[in-house]
């Protein structure tokens, strides 16, 4: 058996689809990516998520109270996110087209089926790469493209190497979630030699400051500061990714993001 279960990131919930009303997910359908590309950029089109459900009502009133307690919990004024049993550990961020409920048999049974509109286009890990990399919970599962070795995502070196187990670049520029956290002294410069993205903070930095860079912006301490940076983004590519951190001493960094499918 096949179960859908939505997260609720304004509550921070999770719910399991029928465990409250007696639906019944029969089967679901996620399309490959649609991709166009011109000599510069490549764009991602709509990507569509199927899902078919039924449901059994006692009698013909029943249909029409189960139908009313469906339509609210599909449709609703904020993306939210979707993930399935068969894979936990990828979800989707979407918003559903109006349906409606179509009555068969005599009692209350109906089915209906839901296209899911995924926002952006990717699929994310439920997992960042700060969350425990263990096999242990449903945050993480084999096909992710996680490789049998220990990966790390916060460093004390100058020099180092991160890895992006997704399909997909990660892009701050693509509205990608990347949140770089570094403390050093000086005037801190980092470069990702295998993308060629370089990212330059101008100004120097005690060992007591926390720089941030939180997809397109620049926070010192909480506060914003992008224009003393050269507004450029630290993109990851599929795979490893050699890191260097120059222009500053004794720094500590860390990469928290999710994989993209």
């Amino acid at each position: 058996m096949n179960k859908m279960y939505m997260y609720l990131p304004e509550t921070k919930t999770t719910i399991e689809v029928g465990s409250d009303i007696p639906l019944r997910l029969l089967k679901h359908r996620v399309p490959s990516l649609q991709t166009s590309t011109d000599e510069n950029d490549l764009t991602v089109s709509n990507r569509v998520i199927e899902a078919d459900f039924v449901f059994e009502g006692v009698d013909n009133t029943d249909y029409y109270l189960i139908q009313h307690e469906i339509y609210p919990l599909f449709i609703r004024e904020k993306p939210y996110y979707i993930y399935f049993q068969r894979m936990p550990s990828v979800m989707y961020r979407v918003l559903c087209e109006p349906f409606k409920t179509d009555k068969f048999g005599v009692n209350g049974a109906g089915s209906f089926t839901l296209n899911f509109h995924v926002q952006g286009g990717y699929g994310r890990s439920r997992g960042t790469t700060l969350s425990p990399l263990t096999f242990d919970t449903e945050l993480w599962q084999i096909g992710m493209g996680i490789p049998h070795e220990d990966l790390k995502y916060t460093f004390k070196e100058n020099i180092f190497r991160v890895y992006n187990a997704g399909h997909v670049t990660i892009d701050p520029d693509k509205k990608h979630e990347l949140i770089i956290a570094l403390k050093c002294e000086g005037s801190p410069r980092i470069k990702n030699h295998t993308t060629g993205s370089l990212y330059q903070f101008n100004k120097a930095m005690k060992y007591s400051d926390k720089l941030i860079l939180k997809g397109i912006k620049t926070y010192l301490n909480n506060d914003l500061v992008s224009k003393y940076s050269n507004h450029k983004v630290i993109k990851l590519a599929v795979g490893w990714n050699d890191i260097e951190i120059s222009g500053c001493a004794n720094p500590e960094a860390s990469f928290d993001f999710p994989f993209l499918y």
